[in-house]
């Protein structure tokens, strides 16, 4: 089930909505606000060592659980990419890296509680000869729990990686 369909009520004036329409926007016809369902960002990092093996971390919940991915995770509203970035790198693995590379963008759904969320992933390398763009990481960003990444599934050239410890 897709957010949208999860408004039955106008959320400004609480209008009752007469019939669900596959539009976006959701239109109220009672106040005529105009709300845009649009993706939510998540950004993931490929780590490789200098064997060219790729750092996964397993997924310890659902959605994915026990599923490798690469560390990474949501983005939240008003923060960078690159200090969501850094900030899920220290949390998930517990290193600091100073610079990445933009490999790729992908959309995506993430199924949580029952809703299916729209998600546009960013993928970044520490590899620059992955990279199509450069993207620097200027602050240090301290270790402050643990998290599970939220990231999409690995993209297709890199699905022979395999898991290594913090060797980086």
């Amino acid at each position: 089930m897709y957010p949208k369909s999860h408004f039955h009520f106008c959320p400004r004036c609480g209008a009752h909505r007469s019939a669900p329409t596959a539009s976006n926007p959701f239109e109220c016809p009672q106040c005529q606000l105009r709300y845009y369902f649009n993706p939510a960002a998540a950004v993931a990092v490929f780590i490789e060592n200098a064997e060219g093996q790729v750092l996964l971390i397993r997924r310890a919940k659902d959605p994915g659980k026990n599923r490798l991915a690469p560390p990474g995770g949501f983005i939240d509203i008003g923060v960078r990419a690159e200090t969501a970035l850094s900030r899920e790198i220290a949390e998930e693995i517990g290193i600091q890296i100073h610079s990445i590379y933009f490999l790729c963008s992908q959309t995506n759904e993430y199924t949580y509680g029952g809703v299916t969320y729209p998600v546009l992933d960013l993928f970044l390398s520490r590899n620059p000869r992955r990279a199509n763009s450069p993207l620097l990481l200027k602050k240090s960003v301290p270790r402050t729990g643990t998290r599970q990444s939220t990231s999409a599934p690995m993209i297709s050239p890199l699905h022979r990686c395999k898991p290594l410890g913090k060797t980086f």
